[in-house]
Order: C-alpha cells, then sequence, then structure tokens
C-alpha cells in the first residue's frame, strides 16, 4: 500500500487528468495548437523586454500564423501555416 499526502495525491491526479485529456483530444483529432506552423512547426518562443533602464521581464514572442487551405502530398488541407512557409506553400 502506497502513502501519499494531500498534496502529493493532489499533484499526482491532475498529472492524471492531464494525460487523460491528451489522449481525448488525440483521438478526437489532435491537441489543439493554434499557434503553430503545420509545415516547419514554429511556435512560441520566449524572451525579455528590455526597458530604457536595462529591466528585463519575460515576455513570449507568438508565432504569425494564419489560416489558410495549402496543398500537402497532393491533398488540400487547412491549417495554421506561418508567413514565412506561406510564401513557400503551394496554396489551394
Amino acid at each position: 500500500m502506497l502513502f501519499l499526502r494531500p498534496v502529493e495525491k493532489t499533484a499526482i491526479l491532475k498529472s492524471l487528468k492531464h494525460e487523460i485529456n491528451k489522449v481525448k483530444l488525440s483521438q478526437i483529432g489532435g491537441v489543439n495548437m493554434s499557434r503553430v506552423c503545420n509545415i516547419c512547426g514554429k511556435g512560441q518562443t520566449s524572451g525579455n523586454n528590455v526597458s530604457h533602464s536595462n529591466r528585463k521581464t519575460r515576455r513570449t514572442f507568438k508565432a504569425n500564423v494564419q489560416k489558410v487551405s495549402y496543398v500537402e502530398n497532393g491533398k488540400e488541407v487547412n491549417g495554421y501555416v506561418c508567413t514565412r512557409c506561406l510564401k513557400k506553400a503551394d496554396r489551394a
């Protein structure tokens, strides 16, 4: 029998719920990753805001993705594509 403190139990239950939700989403049609390019995988990155006094605070840089229809492996696909890949991709 495994004895856990209440804090540890809640952490384990949260992680299990998260894993179950990921499995459910993957069965439905994929994890919602709307800010990620379907072609190159470019997504959100993090960095710093730097003020005039050189103070640094954390921030995120989001990929410029647009929802478009494009041709992939001879099939028309709807998805999110970053603007750099949008120049190269065959539009449907």
